[in-house]
């Protein structure tokens, strides 16, 4: 049986601290469960502190990172930041983390973005480290990428086991996440670092996000666990009213055809676009859906008709 519906926001920065509050208790208002940053190093929030604030502001909602780039952040130095984080919202934390993909976040900290398998096995040991760390225990750790010693397990995070979240497109990421995590973010492999909206739109078609589903979902039924599965919706690719589909493709580069072939791609009116994603989460799982802040208040009466359904 598929799970219910939920949804949260994308957040990324504002004008100022007040601002930031008020996006926060707008996002309980609209019924969203959840309020989410990104780790990118351009004008965004850093995450950690901004959720934190994002957390005291609307004490109804759960927090998490979508996603931390784990190639660069350490895993000790993280491992205490996000236990920190769990304690101080009262465990309303779900980490997400990834391999890191993006150029500009490699060339602008001087860490070598390395080939795509050597970034996943980066992420599976920075994994395991983050999850011994978090059982309190004292760690010494020689590794691929890691080599440290006495590393401290402290403070423990109030949730027993911190909900985790892979996210990631290759087949490698989604197998390692379906196995290892509780909740999978699909994504679209961008192998060469930077942001193309065609070709991005192009490989986030209904059949290449089912094989990533399926990924994940293998995995996941093999280790023995219930898997909760997200899907972002980037900007631009929410239009409940308005702009007909041909204006939204013509926008990114493809035809409607093309478009409307992308689960990523809700476009059309509230009815049109909740059927969509009902049939879509029928054929692969897909329950937690990530809107951009700018368009949480146009996605309200999906919210308001699909949540918890």
């Amino acid at each position: 049986m598929s799970a219910p519906f939920a949804f949260g926001v994308q957040l990324y920065a504002t004008e100022d601290g007040a601002a930031w509050r008020k996006q926060a208790r707008a996002a309980v208002d609209l019924g969203y469960r959840s309020v989410h940053l990104p780790d990118h190093l351009g004008g965004q929030f850093s995450p950690l502190p901004a959720l934190a604030a994002a957390a005291l502001a609307a004490p109804e909602l759960h927090v998490g990172t979508l996603v931390l780039n784990c190639a660069i952040r350490h895993p000790v130095a993280l491992a205490k930041e996000l236990a920190t984080l769990d304690v101080l919202t009262e465990g309303r934390l779900q980490v997400g983390v990834g391999a890191g993909w993006q150029l500009t976040d490699f060339s602008r900290t001087g860490i070598d973005r390395l080939s795509p398998a050597a970034r996943v096995r980066r992420l599976v040991e920075c994994v395991s480290i983050l999850d011994n760390l978090w059982s309190g225990q004292e760690l010494t750790h020689d590794g691929e990428f890691y080599r440290f010693a006495n590393a401290s397990g402290l403070p423990r995070p109030v949730q027993p086991e911190l909900p985790l979240l892979i996210g990631g497109g290759s087949a490698k990421v989604l197998r390692f996440a379906g196995q290892r995590a509780r909740a999978v973010g699909l994504d679209v492999p961008q192998p060469t670092g930077r942001f193309d909206r065609r070709a991005f739109l192009l490989a986030a078609g209904w059949a290449a996000f089912r094989q990533r589903a399926d990924w994940a979902r293998t995995a996941a039924a093999e280790a023995g666990h219930e898997l909760t599965l997200y899907q972002q919706i980037p900007s631009d690719l929410l239009h409940l009213s308005g702009d007909a589909p041909a204006e939204v493709a013509d926008r990114w580069g493809v035809v409607p055809e093309q478009l409307l072939d992308s689960p990523l791609a809700l476009v059309g009116s509230v009815d049109e676009v909740a059927e969509r994603l009902r049939q879509w989460r029928a054929a692969s799982g897909v329950s937690y859906v990530i809107v951009p802040a700018e368009a949480m208040r146009a996605a309200q009466p999906l919210v308001a008709e699909l949540a918890g359904t």
